[in-house]
């Protein structure tokens, strides 16, 4: 895996009308409009190694360094409000922090008795603005458990439920690699990746987009690409079943010009 710098901005917190000024929060790093929260990456020869939180006071060019330095080299971010999220891919959790004071206030185990955290190399998140839920995808597990759901209510749960997403027929290791999700009115979708490590070499089925749908947590079907190993999907225009989404030539062998961007229509679960 190449090493990540991955960077998530921080948004201002609004304040309350009040009769008296609240107090202004203890910061432990920067804080606000033009706060950035940056993680960054060191790896050693065997891929082990630690990342790091630290903040860019953008305006000042000011850099508060290790804020916190037991992550996993490899991270994904997210804030909302007062929170920041960070997932650990190698070790396999989801801490939340308190953004001002870059506290730990939960990690949440990506996993179960019936499928570990250690190994389930989760690779993304989103989490529901209607509900306590968050959903991970993991990539170090199997069809029947590559897709779980933590819930904020009950982190010392792990992983609540899986669901059943089916492994591509043509990928021999039964793994679906999930990769970035997309929320789109009442589906979340996600990408499978399907490759299989062979030695040196990586072989990969075709490229597909699963949906899931909301209201039940359940797999309701597949929308095949052109491409494969994608890795990115972003909303084109306003209407949000219409996407792009970026897929791969082999990682292991010259570029043959099979990568590119894709338009796909998630209403018609069509590539276009």
């Amino acid at each position: 895996r190449v090493s990540s710098f991955a960077v998530a901005a921080a948004l201002a917190l609004a304040a309350g009308c009040s009769n008296e000024k609240p107090a202004p929060p203890v910061v432990k790093g920067c804080w606000g409009t033009g706060c950035a929260i940056v993680t960054t990456s060191h790896y050693n020869a065997d891929f082990s190694g630690v990342g790091t939180i630290n903040a860019v006071q953008m305006a000042e060019s000011k850099v508060v360094r290790n804020l916190d330095s037991s992550l996993d080299p490899d991270v994904a971010l997210d804030i909302s409000t007062d929170k920041l999220f960070v997932l650990n891919r190698t070790a396999g959790s989801l801490r939340r922090y308190d953004l001002a004071t870059i506290a730990i206030e939960e990690e949440i185990a990506t996993g179960s008795s019936e499928a570990p955290n250690t190994v389930s190399s989760p690779y993304g998140f989103w989490r529901s603005d209607t509900s306590s839920k968050i959903y991970v995808t993991l990539a170090g597990n199997d069809g029947a458990h590559a897709l779980g759901i933590l819930d904020e209510a009950t982190p010392d749960a792990g992983v609540t439920r899986f669901i059943d997403v089916p492994a591509d027929a043509a990928d021999p290791n039964g793994h679906p690699e999930w990769s970035s999700r997309y929320p789109c009115d009442g589906t979340l979708y996600a990408l499978s990746q399907s490759y299989t490590y062979a030695g040196a070499d990586v072989s990969y089925a075709e490229g597909r987009i699963a949906a899931i749908d909301l209201k039940t947590d359940t797999f309701s079907g597949f929308i095949t690409l052109a491409g494969k190993n994608p890795g990115s999907i972003v909303q084109e225009a306003d209407d949000c079943h219409h996407v792009l989404v970026a897929t791969s030539s082999d990682l292991t062998a010259p570029p043959d010009g099979t990568g590119g961007i894709e338009r796909v229509d998630l209403a018609a679960r069509a590539s276009q």
